[in-house]
């Protein structure tokens, strides 16, 4: 089902839109059953069997349950980008690889200091990164290894990339600028904290970052990134438009 308006004067102000019991239960559960295959243990058996080291490296969804090709995902994105956003064969955007957070309850917990914001590949790389979507598989509760995130900071990052045009390279992440975008976000970082299935939208220029699991249970995310499909006429990688919106359809 698409977004209505208020949903998305709601995402485009705060940098980000949450949609509760977004992906139903049936594909919930076999990504969960295909992470676990690969880690060799179950979440029944995992304080007496850990999962196998770097199990999950180079890991894939099988092409039937590919999170970035989940229906109403792939509705709201086309809502979004006027059809335009998606994963060509040379875009960089992610197919939704699970991202885990093993429990450490010995380890403190604390808010994230700073955040980053993605879609830098090598300089020939095409990744006009634009949405990005977020989900669990497990509930998370706060301190559960939660994705962290800056409301209203793709604002403040636009400005930022409007003063300095060059930087959107990647190059900001040079000489010790690796947390210039929360350096100036207004507001106080927020846990996506989230029963399993929860959907978080957020701007590609909203800032965030990952954060300390000192739960018992494994945190299970999966997130996908869309980039802007590649044209001949279109190469706009390197551009900040006066507009936040300019390659957007709404």
């Amino acid at each position: 089902m698409p977004l209505n308006q208020e949903q998305i004067a709601s995402f485009k102000n705060n940098g980000f839109l949450r949609i509760n019991d977004f992906y139903d239960e049936s594909t919930r559960d076999r990504w969960k059953s295909q992470i676990w295959d690969r880690t060799g243990t179950r979440i029944e058996t995992l304080a007496e069997k850990p999962p196998i080291p770097n199990a999950l490296n180079g890991f894939t969804f099988d092409a039937a349950t590919e999170p970035a090709q989940y229906p109403p995902l792939l509705e709201i994105a086309a809502q979004l980008g006027g059809g335009q956003f998606g994963r060509g064969p040379d875009d960089h955007g992610g197919g939704g690889a699970p991202i885990v957070k093993w429990p450490r309850p010995e380890e403190p917990w604390q808010m994230p200091a700073a955040g980053h914001i993605d879609g830098y590949p090598p300089p020939d790389g095409w990744a006009p990164f634009m949405l990005g979507a977020t989900t669990y598989l497990y509930d998370v509760e706060s301190h559960g290894g939660s994705f962290v995130y800056w409301p209203g900071s793709h604002k403040s990052t636009h400005a930022y990339l409007l003063r300095n045009p060059s930087e959107v390279d990647g190059s900001f992440r040079q000489a010790g600028k690796g947390s210039v975008f929360t350096d100036q976000a207004e507001a106080a970082p927020e846990e996506f904290t989230a029963k399993a299935g929860d959907l978080l939208l957020w701007h590609s220029y909203t800032c965030h970052s990952g954060s300390p699991n000192s739960r018992p249970s494994p945190r299970f995310a999966v997130v996908v990134r869309f980039s802007h499909i590649r044209t001949p006429e279109l190469e706009f990688r390197s551009e900040v438009p006066e507009d936040l919106w300019k390659y957007w359809a709404i």
